[in-house]
């Protein structure tokens, strides 16, 4: 299992197995100071569904996006 504390700070880039079975590499975080206020979320966000996947921002495509944890093959700090 991986630490995924740095996504609350710095951001992460994780590689994970996409549903379709294509790897994708994303960098992204859940510090709301990053992401622009235009993109933080009128509800109430705890950073999982379906238990199992994390929901985060991806800095690159500048979206919430979510992956699968079950599929995730590396995470680093960014």
């Amino acid at each position: 299992m991986f630490d995924f504390t740095a996504l609350k700070t710095t951001g992460m880039e994780i590689v994970f197995t996409k549903q379709n079975g294509e790897e994708r590499t994303m960098r992204c975080t859940t510090n709301m100071s990053v992401i622009p206020t235009s993109q933080h979320p009128t509800g109430r966000m705890n950073g999982y569904t379906r238990n199992t996947a994390m929901r985060v921002y991806d800095i690159d495509k500048q979206d919430w996006r979510s992956f699968y944890v079950e599929n995730v093959k590396s995470a680093k700090a960014l």
